[in-house]
């Protein structure tokens, strides 16, 4: 379980990619309500489980690379998982610094620093975030620290981790259970884990039916999706549909013959949706905030609201974010890269992935 095909690497960053674009859809609509209301409260409903898209599409990927990870320094592993995200991270918030400044709000030194460095969700102070999609970063910064100190705990003494990848999981879903099960935090910590350890079973449980008919995948999954909805029915709100959020990203990555996406889609540009869905995501936020004075003063109100206005908007947010990516994000990720190479050289001279 040591890599994954082409053909499976090109669904996985064309859904990571559709999951950022409907959290954009999501987000515009939380600013300028749709006037078609089907869509709208569909979006309010159902499009918040992308995130959990994001964390269960991580966890798969870090899971096809247990033997590698395994093997990696703690610092290591925490240097390359850090250079992965915090180029973006840091682009974002000198974009949103410029345009609050720009509109009149200007931002500390002190409150960017400690917004760098993810201090305000570290310090339970959400209210001093300055890009509130940056919660999404710390929660998965801690995924990947608990499940690198799960494969120290088991695979370097020869034990399976699937086991404490189902407790954090359980841990998951008690505290969206519970509001008050994570002292201080709000449920997004329980988002992560439910989606990144999902996303870790899943990988196992592919790896187990390798080799057996697609259909017998389908039922074990179909089976224990319904099993754990009707446990947990109770405690969910309707819009937490957990037999949604567990079965169709399941679908998507075990049953659907994803080879005529290929056909379509070179692989260059597979892997430029799937590179562009962080800086989509962490981008949305400064670009609407522009994107309002604009709105107000050129372009009449009873347009805002339209489909055609939320998916030109977005085809814009997507091509700025493409090209910060192409420009900004890939040559930092570069010299993080290379940064943390230097500072492990001692230790190993394997890396970690940063697609993952």
């Amino acid at each position: 379980m040591n890599g994954i095909s082409s053909k499976h690497r090109c669904s996985l960053d064309f859904l990571r990619f559709f999951a950022a674009l409907g959290i954009a859809f999501l987000h515009y609509d939380g600013w300028y309500p749709l006037n078609n209301r089907i869509v709208s409260e569909f979006l309010s409903s159902h499009a918040g489980l992308l995130v959990e898209v994001f964390f269960f599409i991580s966890g798969y990927l870090m899971a096809v690379q247990e033997e590698r990870i395994a093997n990696t320094p703690f610092l290591r592993f925490v240097l390359s998982r850090a250079a992965r995200i915090l180029p973006v991270h840091w682009i974002a918030l000198l974009i949103h610094l410029v345009v609050n400044n720009a509109l009149g709000f200007p931002v500390g030194i002190s409150r960017l620093v400690s917004n760098a460095l993810l201090m305000p969700y570290l310090l339970i102070d959400q209210p001093n975030l300055i890009n509130p999609p940056s919660w999404f970063l710390f929660v998965l910064l801690l995924c990947w620290w608990i499940f690198w100190f799960i494969l120290f705990c088991t695979k370097r003494r020869g034990l399976n981790p699937v086991p404490l990848y189902a407790v954090v999981l359980v841990i998951g879903l008690m505290a969206r259970q519970r509001t008050d099960f994570f002292v201080g935090l709000d449920d997004s910590v329980a988002r992560g884990f439910v989606g990144f350890f999902g996303g870790c079973l899943l990988a196992h449980l592919n790896r187990f039916l390798r080799g057996r008919k697609a259909v017998v995948t389908g039922l074990c999954i179909i089976t224990g999706t319904i099993a754990l909805r009707l446990i947990t029915s109770r405690f969910w709100e309707n819009r937490y549909l957990l037999s949604v959020f567990l079965l169709i990203p399941s679908l998507l990555l075990v049953l659907v013959n994803w080879e005529w996406l290929e056909k379509i889609l070179p692989r260059r540009f597979c892997m430029l949706l799937g590179a562009v869905a962080f800086p989509v995501y962490l981008l949305d936020s400064p670009f609407l905030t522009y994107l309002n004075g604009f709105m107000v003063k050129y372009v009449p109100s009873e347009r805002h609201g339209s489909i055609l206005m939320m998916l030109l908007t977005t085809a814009v947010l997507v091509l700025i974010a493409m090209l910060i990516h192409l420009f900004l994000e890939k040559p930092l990720l570069g010299l993080f890269s290379k940064a943390a190479n230097a500072l492990t050289a001692d230790e190993t001279k394997e890396a970690i992935p940063h697609d993952s």
